[in-house]
């Protein structure tokens, strides 16, 4: 069985790194620096933030339809443009979660 996992598109978010804290925290966000392994799933490079690595911790809609399946929840993103688009594999970040 063939299938594809991408990450979501990296536009939407470009611009949240250059944001200050503040400003951040005034739309909900927050940078926050990892201090774990694992502990950072990026939705956008589907990688595993490095310990150190400044992310950015934000509430997504990730199924905004007015159903009652709507759901939204904490996302961390990554100063990246590189999407992961994968083809029949499970990318390592994923792979190690209970999905």
């Amino acid at each position: 069985m063939a299938f594809q996992i991408s990450g979501i598109d990296p536009a939407p978010f470009a611009h949240l790194h250059a944001m200050s804290d503040t400003q951040l925290l005034s739309g909900g966000m927050r940078r926050v620096v990892t201090t774990q392994a694992h502990a950072a799933p990026c939705r956008i490079s589907l990688e595993d933030a490095e310990i150190g690595e400044s992310v950015i911790l934000l509430n997504h809609a990730h199924q905004p339809a007015d159903t009652p399946y709507h759901q939204q929840g904490p996302i961390f993103i990554r100063e990246t443009i590189d999407r992961l688009v994968a083809h029949d594999v499970i990318p390592p970040a994923l792979a190690r979660r209970t999905l």
